[in-house]
């Protein structure tokens, strides 16, 4: 669980550099007609089941692939973290396409591509952090 906390943390900075500095006009252009937007126009989500996803993903990343690094190298691990992004996102993205009335396929595939990579640089940075840390 305490590794968890490690995750939560690279999650939050990678995600919020990514959200904030990369996508955040293109991911506001693509759902204004579905998102909250505050008075400048900008998104601003719900902060109490914002933080739930990101715990969620958190301890998805350490409960089914950081808890079994034993056997088989850094290369695997980061594919099976990367996969692990692949479902999670997939799943959250592909469903909004199904359901919503308004949900791109630009969306879709950035935002998939973008799970998949970051599930698997956090489990990296995760592990690299827990050897400097020596836990």
């Amino acid at each position: 669980m305490k590794y968890s906390f490690i995750n939560l943390f690279i999650f939050l900075v990678i995600d919020g550099i990514w959200l904030k500095f990369i996508v955040g006009g293109f991911f506001t252009r693509q759902l204004a007609p579905i998102a909250l937007l505050n008075e400048e126009g900008a998104m601003r989500p719900r902060l109490l089941p914002a933080l739930v996803v990101y715990v969620l993903m958190a301890l998805a990343l350490e409960v089914f692939v950081l808890r079994q690094f034993q056997g088989y190298n850094e290369r695997e691990l980061i594919f099976k973290a990367a996969f692990l992004g692949l479902v999670v996102y997939g799943i959250f993205d592909f469903t909004n396409r199904a359901i919503l009335a308004h949900y791109p396929w630009p969306m879709v595939i950035l935002d998939v591509t973008w799970g998949t990579f970051v599930f698997g640089l956090t489990a990296y940075l995760s592990l690299q952090t827990r050897r400097w840390l020596s836990l």
